[in-house]
């Protein structure tokens, strides 16, 4: 079947003839004009591409929410970067239980994971909690350092630079345009 496209509007849906195909019977009115042909509101099958999990679940109104990520490339640097030490700090964490420390002093580390999780989905909670527990991180770091223990020098470095990812001004302004 040869389809002999005449008109697309802004809505996707196509308009035209089917050539070899009699037209549909029509009213007086609308002599001449083309019968519309209406793209398919479903979305494709992909299976075949390799693809399935990709798409949006759906009901009745429309796309239930958007696809989560672990990682969202469309951020600025700073965020980016925000989001990796925070994965980096929540996977340390996660090793420090695992090697025999105590959980308890490990729920910052893994409340950073969670906001960078919520930060690369575009959550203002996640980016306000990335903010809270690295700057936790900070004042506990200092306080240590304060009490002779050197060794702390490098994690404390690290939790100033991811404060500074956090509050840079591109990544601010980009969290008070785009976050939900």
């Amino acid at each position: 079947m040869v389809v002999l496209v005449t008109n697309v509007d802004l809505t996707g849906a196509v308009r035209g003839m089917s050539g070899g195909a009699a037209p549909a019977e029509q009213s007086p009115g609308q002599a001449g004009r083309a019968a519309p042909i209406v793209a398919d509101r479903h979305p494709p099958d992909t299976t075949d591409r390799g693809d399935a999990g990709m798409h949006q679940a759906t009901c009745h109104n429309g796309p239930m929410s958007g696809p989560r990520r672990w990682f969202d490339q469309s951020q600025p640097q700073t965020l980016q970067g925000a989001v990796m030490l925070s994965y980096i700090t929540a996977a340390l964490g996660l090793v420090a239980i695992i090697l025999g420390s105590y959980p308890i002093f490990e729920i910052v580390p893994l409340g950073l994971g969670l906001a960078g999780y919520g930060v690369a989905n575009e959550k203002r909670w996640g980016y306000w909690l990335g903010i809270v527990l690295a700057g936790f991180t900070v004042l506990l770091d200092v306080s240590i350092l304060v009490l002779g223990v050197i060794g702390i020098i490098i994690n404390l470095l690290f939790s100033v630079v991811l404060v500074a990812l956090f509050l840079h001004p591109q990544s601010r302004q980009y969290q008070r345009i785009w976050f939900r």
